[in-house]
């Protein structure tokens, strides 16, 4: 494999068990940005690869996770999802945003502030000037 493949299975990947998901979203130290869909959804179906190519050209920034519904119900269950597409941004545990269907200036937002979160990590004044936004 290329390390452009290891690269692309690092900034994307998916939830495909329970025991996933600890190490793969809420154990992880750079943003994720959680997208819960399920395979009859039209509108996941166009908003995956658009969230695949954001991940893709942030290089690294965040990470995307994807979770099936379907196959994990308690995972979305205990998230409260009503309806898909969902995205959660989740930073060491928490979750700093959420939204659902297919407002892509929400969806933008969501990026720009992982964006902010992960630049905190390495800049305490971008750290108070996040905080004071939220």
């Amino acid at each position: 494999m290329s390390a452009v493949n290891e690269e692309e299975q690092a900034i994307v990947d998916e939830v495909m068990t329970v025991a996933e998901w600890q190490p793969k979203v809420m154990e992880q130290t750079v943003p994720i940005i959680l997208d819960c869909y399920a395979e009859w959804c039209n509108p996941c179906k166009k908003l995956t690869p658009v969230l695949e190519k954001m991940a893709q050209e942030n290089e690294g920034k965040f990470r995307l996770v994807k979770l099936n519904i379907d196959n994990i119900p308690q995972i979305a269950k205990g998230l409260n999802v009503k309806s898909i597409p969902a995205l959660f941004l989740i930073y060491r545990g928490n979750i700093m945003d959420s939204m659902a269907g297919m407002d892509m200036d929400r969806v933008k937002d969501m990026v720009q502030t992982a964006h902010q979160i992960e630049a905190a990590v390495h800049d305490e004044t971008v750290m108070d000037r996040v905080m004071d936004e939220a």
